[in-house]
């Protein structure tokens, strides 16, 4: 359509880049589809304070009893040879071993 208008007006056809860089450069989208913004009352429209990041925890924080443990083991023969393989979960650390 652009191409068809500027032959009507005698004037030089413009290139698809462009185009793209004009519009990407005045920020000429449709709207994103996904959170769509529809009730000026709610809370999330309202909530104009930044959320605060969490920060990293370096070291996880040492309870001052552990829960209890399961563990199982599991015994492979190869050759004559045997090899264990021991596993231990603390459920209420949620480590594993």
């Amino acid at each position: 359509m652009l191409d068809k208008y500027c032959e009507r007006k005698n004037l030089k056809t413009i290139s698809e880049a462009t185009i793209g860089n004009i519009i990407k450069r005045h920020k000429l989208f449709y709207q994103k589809t996904g959170r769509i913004y529809h009730d000026p009352n709610s809370k999330w429209a309202k909530d104009s304070t930044k959320r605060q990041r969490r920060t990293k925890i370096k070291h996880p924080i040492k309870p001052k009893d552990f829960g209890h443990i399961v563990s199982d083991t599991v015994q492979t023969v190869i050759d004559g040879v045997k090899e264990y393989f021991i596993s231990a979960i603390d459920a209420k650390l949620k480590f594993a071993l």
